[in-house]
């Protein structure tokens, strides 16, 4: 018999045929959206967030940031819906499908009573989570929205408390990373009566300037202003808010920021998450990125002989220490190992000589470690394009 080990997972008690969710951001920004992408095999949703009173967006609004002509992350100035809680109601309709979770939503200004009539109604909705937003980065200050409130324990607190005590259904409470202290928002969302953690939202950024004119990016009508960062080059960040999430609490976790493949997917669970939500790869490349996402962790999953996602959900939390604990002896130092493999491209002896220890030389293709010099940084080990030395 051939065992097909199983993607689906139960995170604060409901159940999902697989981790993979559309966070909440464009992708989901109605019921039909939301229904298609769960027909080509997403595992739940999370909707765009959900208002008292519908926004209205600036346009343009995504900057991006490139390395070469390759996008590596976007920031957006994206508000939230632009739809009213009465269309919502028809939306969730469209948008749910059996085995696959509709979680709303909800967004307002810092007033608990507003909280919990946004609660109530979209509760109502038939929705089947609530994820409150606290933690968008540039809806904030002018608004008292967002990560104003994510910021400040004791609101944080205070809104959980509030809404968990006028609904039914499991609440996620979404944590920003831009506060000096992740734990202590984690201890505010569970003192709350939370049910589980999402993290991250987007990280307040600048993307970039328009050389030519001055202007930052994105800009809409010759104006510009701080956005929210996502894409790959947000993934370390959000990687060590899971951890730490995870490090504080036993709350279960869906983690966000920057998950671009399966192989992300996996680091986000072994550092603590149960569930994925993800936005900016779907926004570059599609709905459809999900098909070959849920192979490659099947795959894996067989490779390595794991029967659930539980068997490996928080793997790497027992090799994160405190720096005290590390050693400095002996030394570990950098070794050829594929010498064979060398093109001679010399990269490994300006890397070592300009930004480490100069312990490199090179001569017709013939790599050298002067042992002697070498610090064991590993920069060289990193840099090399053909894989030719290891640490050890």
């Amino acid at each position: 018999m051939i065992f097909l080990p199983g993607l689906n997972v139960n995170f604060a008690g409901v159940e999902f045929e697989n981790p993979f969710l559309l966070s909440s951001a464009p992708p989901t920004k109605d019921g039909t959206q939301i229904k298609r992408a769960i027909e080509l095999g997403w595992g739940g949703a999370v909707t765009k967030s959900l208002l008292l009173v519908p926004d209205k967006n600036t346009r343009p609004r995504l900057g991006f940031l490139k390395l070469g002509k390759r996008m590596i992350g976007m920031s957006n100035i994206e508000m939230a819906t632009e739809l009213s809680l009465e269309r919502w109601k028809k939306e969730i309709v469209i948008a749910k499908t059996p085995g696959a979770p509709i979680i709303g939503s909800i967004m307002t200004d810092s007033d608990p009573e507003n909280w919990v009539k946004l609660t109530k109604i979209v509760e109502e909705t038939g929705v089947d989570m609530l994820e409150l937003n606290v933690s968008c980065p540039h809806m904030s200050p002018e608004k008292h929205m967002g990560a104003l409130i994510g910021q400040d324990s004791a609101l944080i607190t205070l809104i959980t408390k509030n809404v968990k005590e006028n609904c039914s259904i499991p609440v996620i409470v979404k944590l920003t990373p831009n506060v000096t202290s992740i734990p202590d928002m984690t201890i505010a969302a569970k003192t709350g009566g939370a049910d589980a953690i999402s993290a991250i939202n987007t990280v307040l950024s600048l993307i970039g300037v328009d050389i030519e004119t001055g202007i930052p990016n994105p800009s809409s009508q010759g104006k510009s202003t701080f956005g929210g960062y996502s894409g790959p080059g947000v993934r370390p960040i959000a990687l060590r808010v899971v951890a730490e999430i995870a490090q504080t609490t036993n709350l279960p976790i869906s983690g966000i920021g920057g998950v671009d493949s399966w192989k992300s997917a996996i680091e986000f669970i072994m550092v603590g998450a149960t569930t994925v939500q993800v936005c900016t790869a779907i926004m570059w490349r599609g709905y459809k990125i999900v098909e070959n996402w849920k192979k490659g962790l099947q795959s894996f999953m067989e490779r390595k002989g794991y029967r659930s996602l539980n068997e490996f959900t928080g793997k790497s939390l027992q090799f994160l220490h405190p720096f005290s604990d590390f050693k400095t002896e002996p030394p570990i130092k950098a070794r050829v190992t594929h010498a064979d493999s060398c093109n001679g491209c010399g990269i490994c002896v300006t890397s070592c000589g300009d930004g480490a220890y100069n312990a490199i030389t090179l001569e017709d293709s013939d790599v050298a470690i002067d042992d002697q010099i070498c610090d064991g940084c590993g920069l060289c080990v990193n840099v090399c394009p053909q894989n030719v030395m290891t640490m050890g």
